[in-house]
C-alpha cells in the first residue's frame, strides 16, 4: 500500500468524523432554532440561525453517543469503499465488526466534552466584524467550524491510529502465513528434478 492511500485513510477518518458531528450539532440546531435573517448592522436579543452558520449554544450541548460513533464508523466505511480503499475491512473478519472496531475507537478518543470545548474555544476566537450583537446567541460559520472539527479529530491521532493499524493488519495479510511449506515442496521438487536428470543421464551413458 503506497503512502497516498495511507494517507486517504487518515484524511478520511478525520474529516468524515468532523463532518458526522457536524451534522449532529446542525440537525439539533435546525430543531431548536427558526431561521431568522438579521439586517442592518444592530441586533438586540436574536436567534441567528442559517444554513451556513452553526448555533453554539446549540453545539454546546452536544453528546457524544455510541449510535453516532457507529454511525460516524459507518460513514468512514461507505467513504471509503466509494474511494476503492478496501483496506480498512482488514482491521476486522467482517464489515459489520470492523464498523463497531472503528465507532469503539471514535468513543475512547472523541468525548462530548473535547467537542463542546472545541466549539468554546473556536467561538472565542471569533471575531465580530461590522456588525454589534448584544445578548445573541452567537453563531459560528460552518467551514470554521468543520475545520475546527477536522483539527480536533486529527489532533486525538485517531486517523493515524487507524491509518497504522490498517498498514500492519494489510502487510501480515499480504505475508502468506503458509509460505514456508509451499517453499519446501519447491524445494524437494528442484531436488528431485535433479535427480531425475542425474538418473537418466547416468542410464544414456551405460546403455550407450
Amino acid at each position: 500500500m503506497g503512502p497516498q492511500t495511507s494517507k486517504n485513510i487518515a484524511d478520511i477518518v478525520n474529516e468524515t468524523t468532523a463532518s458526522v458531528i457536524m451534522q449532529s450539532m446542525q440537525s439539533c440546531m435546525s430543531q431548536s432554532s427558526q431561521t431568522q435573517a438579521i439586517s442592518g448592522s444592530f441586533a438586540f436579543g436574536v436567534s441567528q440561525t442559517a444554513n451556513n452558520v452553526m448555533n453554539v449554544a446549540c453545539a454546546s450541548h452536544f453528546n457524544m453517543t455510541n449510535d453516532l460513533a457507529l454511525a460516524i464508523a459507518s460513514s468512514i466505511q461507505q467513504k471509503a469503499e466509494t474511494q476503492g480503499i478496501a483496506l480498512l475491512d482488514t482491521l476486522k473478519m467482517s464489515r459489520a465488526e470492523n464498523i463497531t472496531n472503528i465507532a469503539n475507537r471514535i468513543t475512547a478518543k472523541i468525548s462530548s466534552n473535547l467537542v463542546q470545548q472545541t466549539i468554546a474555544n473556536t467561538a472565542q476566537n471569533q471575531v465580530f466584524a461590522d456588525s454589534t450583537v448584544i445578548f445573541a446567541s452567537q453563531t459560528l460559520d460552518s467551514r470554521t467550524t468543520l475545520k475546527a472539527l477536522t483539527d480536533m479529530t486529527a489532533n486525538t491521532g485517531i486517523g493515524i491510529d487507524i491509518q497504522n493499524q490498517t498498514n500492519q493488519k494489510g502487510k501480515n495479510t499480504s505475508n502468506n502465513p503458509l509460505s514456508f511449506i509451499t517453499d519446501s515442496i519447491y524445494a524437494m521438487l528442484a531436488v528431485l528434478f535433479f535427480i531425475i536428470v542425474v538418473i537418466v543421464g547416468l542410464i544414456y551413458m551405460v546403455l550407450s
